[in-house]
């Protein structure tokens, strides 16, 4: 369950939000190119599961900026398929930080391309800024 999903968006501008204690992630996007969301503020427990602030996958040319995340779970989490994605002076934690993956769930091949991360703050996180990808066996 989410609070807001964003699905096959185009030329999206998304501002001066303020969105909280979703059940599940906060603000999914999906399939969506040319998007941008800045003055967000998304919040919810920092013991709570799975409530991703941002979470992307299948989709470009995304821009999240001047914006703060204080979750349980990832403040932006970015999936298969994206490229040019770009995340600036975002304040993030509580929460697991800011992630590319995961990637390669039951051995798929998945890209994340182009990502850009910078002038932000990650504060009170348990990662960082990580790639969490899955284990592929080589040998049969």
């Amino acid at each position: 369950m989410q609070l807001l999903y964003f699905y096959g968006c185009n030329n999206l501008s998304v501002s001066s939000l303020d969105v909280g204690n979703s059940p599940g992630f906060h603000i999914p996007i999906n399939g969506s190119e040319n998007v941008r969301f800045f003055n967000m503020n998304i919040h919810a427990p920092g013991h709570s599961p799975n409530t991703d602030g941002f979470d992307l996958w299948n989709s470009k040319n995304v821009v999240i900026e001047d914006s703060i995340v204080a979750v349980g779970d990832d403040c932006i989490a970015i999936k298969a398929d994206c490229s040019y994605i770009n995340v600036t002076r975002i304040t993030c934690g509580p929460g697991h930080g800011i992630s590319i993956g995961s990637l390669g769930v039951n051995k798929s091949y998945e890209t994340a391309e182009e990502i850009y991360v910078k002038n932000c703050t990650l504060k009170g996180v348990t990662n960082g800024a990580r790639i969490k990808t899955w284990e592929v066996s080589i040998w049969p």
